[in-house]
Order: C-alpha cells, then structure tokens, then sequence
C-alpha cells in the first residue's frame, strides 16, 4: 500500500477494513490511557462500541495510525 497516493482519497480505510472485522478484533488500549482515564473522562466502553458500530470520519483520518469514528447513539423521543 502506498500512503502517499492513497492518503487524500482515504482508499487506505477501505483496504485496512477489507482485513479487519470489526466485530470480532481483539481491541488494546495503550498503558497511558489508562494513566490519562480520569483526567480525559474516558468510557473504554463507548469507545470499544464506537469501534465496533460506529461511522468512520474520513475526513478526519491520517494515514496511517489514525480512523476516527463516529459513535451512533441511539436517541429516545
């Protein structure tokens, strides 16, 4: 995979999730994270569920470490 052509058209997503299922992957946190919880109000859950469901933000992606996603809540009326 090449970055540098593949970086403004996002195809990079496409090719990483066509490997990935979401559903099943095994998620990791990074130790600092942890250390960095309380300060940044971190719900690893809601993260884990925005991963899982969530909507991909091309726009807000950097190849080649950084998908950001959306998470989809579901709104009560």
């Amino acid at each position: 995979m090449n970055y540098n052509n593949d970086y403004n058209n996002c195809s990079w997503i496409e090719e990483l999730l066509a490997k990935l299922n979401r559903k099943t992957a095994e998620i990791t946190f990074d130790p600092h994270a942890f250390d960095r919880k309380e300060y940044y109000n971190l719900d690893f859950d809601k993260v884990e569920e925005a991963f899982r469901t969530g909507k991909i933000k091309t726009e807000k992606c950097k190849a080649p470490e950084k998908v950001c996603f959306e998470r989809i809540s579901e709104r009560k009326t």
